[in-house]
């Protein structure tokens, strides 16, 4: 038989148990805590009677509910967002110095400066701080919020403490060179030719070895031949070298120096191979968004206001702005022309729309972006003996939405070449000329000065979905050359050889069109080229279109390629192939996240 004593101490344990559990639920959903919640001794704090457990639950440390649910010491993976914006997964250390005390993270100067935090304002705190500390210590008003429920950790940082990057920008003080290793790659094939009593054999092989020491990057390219003809009993075995060369890179400058051999830079001049030392700029050192041409967008907002920018009904870009003017400069580039449309969404409802015409060719740039290029060093060219000194430079900026100017020159031993040019956004297309201004010396002959101009085009006519992707017209007058022609003609001069064989280019016309057809039914393309020459009688002509498309995991293309040679008072020869290509992957298994890297197998039939 119960006694009456044991049941009022069951109904007392029954109640004791239900309002512990009634705290914490309560709790549960407010389990966020602020980082200066223990730094302010008039937080409101809940006591609890320890009479109403009992048992087993007497043993619980119910000091740590004082402030609401408890963070526990602990390595954690939150999420991280900088000003309500996603930032990426970090982990985070949670400690305690009191028991009865919230566990708090603390943070270090390369932490805040991956967030995008000021360095002068880190560096000014820097020598007062430890190593890591609490974030209001190092920015006045800055403080975290941690939800456990979630895992998520809120930093607010504010404004005038953050740099005012670009979408994706990392400090180069937290670059990684990466580790020092070496590696070598090589690409291999041979095959013979039978015909009736003949047989040649041939192989060869391109190598790439390269090693990463410190901040020095070694690379070395060549190609080794061997050939084997039964006729002569002779085998021909070679080895080309065709760069050799050291690089360092220079994060603050964002560019590059190169030692050794290698070749020039320059879209504007020709590529030519060295032997001495480069410094040019790198734009893999840029953020994604500030790669490309994408125009600059000014706009006011009377509020604070969602700004949403879209290309072609696509939305490509979406920010909040405060009340006043702003401007937005780290647009992602999305190809080669489409007018972009604006939106500013106000809060009080009302929406300003506004249009910003996009139009691009390879010469544009951003808004106060450059581009440089200068090589001092011998020319080096496994047929030319001559081997003169060379320098070249170039340079482009981006004046504004609608200007880019650039220059570049060349200068060696009995010739100098000047080039300058701009490239122009307009509402029909983008449109880049320039002019290149010559001069070669030679010993036995005149002074040859020439000029050469040259005009680009492209549009995307978004009505039809046709892109003219590149139309270049060049043209030369009769006494204008290249470097590399100038240096030939002097080699050839000194071994008593005709320089005739020199051509001269007199005009060069090339064009790309591009036509994407509705409902996923593929695109047609048109390549087509003609060049001609002042003191030669060939007129070279090249045509290609072709068909291509993707039906699930295969993609093919048609297409026919015609080449055309004329040739005054001799017939004209022609050539046309015919090519179908077919690429899948060599898996087929369905929902298999590593598809996308399986092999796949190129199939061409001319």
């Amino acid at each position: 038989m119960m006694s009456e004593w044991f049941i009022p101490h069951i109904c007392l344990k029954k109640r004791s148990t239900y309002y512990l559990v009634l705290s914490i639920a309560i709790n549960v959903p407010l389990a966020v805590y602020a980082s200066d919640n223990m730094n302010n001794e008039n937080a409101l704090k809940a006591d609890f009677d320890t009479n109403f457990l009992v048992g087993n639950a007497q043993k619980i440390d119910i000091g740590r509910f004082k402030y609401g649910n408890p963070i526990l010491p602990g390595e954690y993976s939150l999420d991280v967002y900088i000003n309500g914006q996603w930032f990426g997964k970090r982990k985070f250390l949670f400690k305690t110095i009191n028991s009865n005390e919230n566990a708090k993270t603390c943070f270090t100067a390369d932490m805040l400066l991956e967030y995008g935090v000021k360095s002068e304002i880190l560096d000014r705190e820097a020598n007062n701080l430890p190593i890591c500390n609490d974030l209001e210590k190092w920015i006045k008003d800055a403080f975290y919020q941690f939800d456990t429920a979630r895992l998520r950790l809120d930093i607010s940082i504010p404004q005038v403490a953050l740099q005012k990057n670009a979408q994706g920008y990392v400090d180069p003080r937290l670059w990684d060179r990466g580790i020092n290793a070496a590696f070598f790659s090589y690409n291999a094939s041979a095959y013979r030719i039978v015909n009736n009593d003949h047989e040649t054999n041939h192989a060869f092989m391109s190598t790439n070895v390269g090693i990463n020491l410190y901040d020095w990057q070694l690379r070395h390219t060549g190609q080794w031949k061997w050939q084997d003809h039964n006729e002569i009993q002779n085998k021909n075995s070679s080895y080309t070298s065709n760069n050799t060369y050291a690089q360092k890179a220079f994060p603050q400058l964002n560019s590059v120096v190169t030692v050794g051999d290698y070749f020039t830079n320059s879209n504007f001049l020709e590529a030519l191979p060295y032997r001495g030392i480069n410094l040019s700029s790198d734009d893999r050192m840029l953020p994604n968004s500030m790669l490309g041409y994408a125009p600059q967008i000014r706009g006011y907002a009377k509020t604070n206001a969602k700004v949403e920018v879209r290309q072609q009904g696509n939305l490509i870009y979406q920010t909040t702005v405060t009340p006043g003017s702003f401007e937005i400069n780290d647009l992602y580039p999305t190809g080669f022309g489409g007018e972009l449309q604006v939106s500013v969404h106000e809060t009080n409802g009302e929406i300003q729309k506004f249009s910003i015409p996009y139009a691009s060719v390879v010469e544009m740039l951003r808004p106060k972006m450059s581009r440089y290029s200068f090589t001092l060093g011998q020319f080096r060219d496994a047929n030319i003996d001559l081997k003169p000194w060379l320098i070249q430079g170039k340079y482009q900026r981006g004046i504004n939405n609608y200007l880019t100017s650039y220059a570049g020159f060349q200068s060696a031993e009995h010739y100098q070449s000047f080039l300058i040019g701009s490239a122009f956004a307009t509402p029909i297309g983008a449109i880049a000329f320039d002019v290149t201004q010559s001069k070669a010396d030679f010993d036995q002959s005149p002074t040859l000065k020439g000029q050469s101009y040259r005009l680009s085009y492209n549009r995307l006519f978004t009505p039809t979905r046709t892109n003219l992707t590149v139309a270049t017209y060049r043209y030369s007058t009769e006494n204008y050359l290249k470097l590399r022609d100038s240096i030939l003609i002097q080699d050839l001069h000194q071994r008593n050889i005709d320089s005739f064989s020199v051509g001269k280019q007199k005009s060069e016309f090339q064009i790309t069109l591009n036509q994407g057809l509705p409902n996923q039914w593929g695109n047609f393309y048109l390549v087509g080229s003609w060049i001609n020459y002042w003191n030669q009688p060939n007129r070279n002509q090249q045509f290609q279109f072709g068909y291509s498309n993707q039906f699930k995991d295969l993609t093919y293309s048609i297409s026919a390629v015609r080449h055309e040679l004329d040739l005054e008072k001799q017939d004209s020869g022609h050539e046309t192939q015919y090519l179908l290509s077919l690429s899948f992957p060599l898996k087929f298994k369905k929902n298999d996240p590593s598809q996308n890297n399986g092999q796949y197998f190129p199939l061409k039939i001319t």
